[in-house]
This record gives structure tokens, sequence and C-alpha cells, in this order.
């Protein structure tokens, strides 16, 4: 296919990324899926105490640096397998995410494993519900202070963790 795309791009006298099919270019699109791909990441972050599936590394999963350090890797933990991309370097404080000093093992996945993002489930926020009830039953019941309540809070939030779980203690 690149051949493909490098014979029409010189055809016509332009890069590859100017191809377009009348509406969006190959530029216009990598940069909607950038532009989306941080989004989610960024959604997916901001779900207190539910397990972090988002991450991105400079390195692939043997240690080398992705493209000669020109770019990095983003990956979605899907219930489904793993799903990721690379983006050029610069872009990387878009993604607000957990930074591994090397990537995860790749599973062999490819552009027609997309449809594993649809597997995220939905937010539930039940568990932050639960920790705001006993929270307030701490509160109510004297065990704790409400200034002691807002900084276990911001502890188990930080963590990923609930307020009554031992490693807060």
């Amino acid at each position: 296919m690149s051949e493909v795309m490098n014979i029409a791009a010189q055809t016509l006298g332009c890069k590859i990324e100017d191809l377009s099919d009348g509406f969006h270019t190959y530029k216009d699109l990598y940069e909607q899926r950038l532009v989306l791909s941080a989004a989610l990441t960024t959604a997916l972050r901001n779900r207190p105490f539910e397990k972090q599936i988002t991450w991105k590394s400079y390195r692939h999963p043997d240690g080398t640096p992705c493209f000669d350090g020109q770019y990095f890797l983003t990956s979605y933990d899907t219930p489904k397998g793993p799903y990721s991309y690379h983006y050029p370097s610069d872009d990387f404080g878009l993604f607000k995410c957990e930074r591994l000093p090397i990537a995860k093992p790749f599973d062999g996945h490819t552009s027609k494993d997309v449809r594993r993002l649809l597997s995220i489930p939905e937010y539930n926020p039940e568990p932050l519900k639960e920790n705001v009830g006993k929270l307030l039953d701490m509160v109510g019941s004297g065990k704790l202070t409400p200034d002691q309540a807002k900084e276990l809070f911001a502890k188990a939030l930080t963590a990923n963790k609930n307020v009554d779980s031992p490693e807060l203690a």
C-alpha cells in the first residue's frame, strides 16, 4: 500500500501527508487520531477508584527507543487485549497517563484490532460514591475531622485505593 501511496504522491507532485480523499488529507486524519487518542487517555485517567489502563513509553518492550527516539508508544489495556499507537515525541505531554520506562510486551495486534477500544467499560461511579459515604460516616461518628477526611480522600484518589484500604492507614 505504501508503494501505491508513494506513486500517487509522486504523480500528483505532493507529499503522502497531503494526499486527500476530497475532504481530509492524511495529515488531517493523523492529527485527528492524535487528538482523539489524547482525549481518550485523559478521560480514562480521570476515573477514580478504577484500575488505570493507559500508559506511555519512549521504549519498545525490548528496550530500544521508539524509532530512534523520535516517537513514543501509548497503549490502552482493554478487556479484549492491548491496543497501541506510536506518536511523535513532541506530543508526549498530551497524553496524561503513567509513564513506563519500557513498554509492556507486544501481543501482535494490528490495525484490524482497533475495535478492542470499544471493549473499554463505561465508567462506574459507584466506588466513588461508596468512598464518599464511608468518609461521611467516619466524620459523623467522630473518627475523623472534616480536614482529616479531606486528606484521606486526597490520598485515596492519588493511590487509587478505597478510603478504608489498610495501605492508607
